[in-house]
């Protein structure tokens, strides 16, 4: 059976993009601050985005 694992809906200016809650992709979450810094793995932002993505990205 395949694993499954939670994702944070994040809601940008270009729609909403699914995170997978995953060590490889979250690198730190700053709660105060509303902020999740994330390290996508390849094609991870452009499945919801007509844009290219850079390696890393600060999203909020």
């Amino acid at each position: 059976a395949a694993e499954s694992n939670d994702n944070y809906v994040v809601k940008g200016s270009e729609g909403e993009v699914l995170i997978p809650a995953i060590e490889d992709v979250v690198k730190s979450i700053d709660l105060n601050k509303g902020c999740i810094i994330i390290e996508p793995i390849e094609g991870l932002l452009s499945l919801n985005q007509k844009t290219t993505n850079k390696r890393s990205r600060h999203i909020q």
